[in-house]
């Protein structure tokens, strides 16, 4: 399995009841419209959940850096 992480969006488009992607490094996918639908449930409750990761994940650094900056010479 290919560990890349990918920053840029697939394509997508239809036609004739059929839906195509074409994705980065040569991604070329063909489903139905039943699957092209579970798919995009699945990819939108998986973002969130990624989004969600990296916010506590940032909130939790800023803790840190918070906790041990130096204190201010104000208190």
């Amino acid at each position: 399995m290919d560990d890349k992480v990918y920053d840029e969006r697939s394509k997508v488009s239809a036609e004739d009841g059929i839906v195509y992607l074409d994705g980065p490094d040569g991604v070329d996918v063909h489903l139905t419209a039943a699957a092209a639908i579970e798919i995009s449930d699945q990819l939108l409750e998986g973002g969130l959940t990624a989004q969600g990761q990296q916010v506590e994940k940032d909130r939790e650094q800023a803790r840190r850096r918070e906790r041990d900056a130096p204190p201010s010479k104000d208190g």
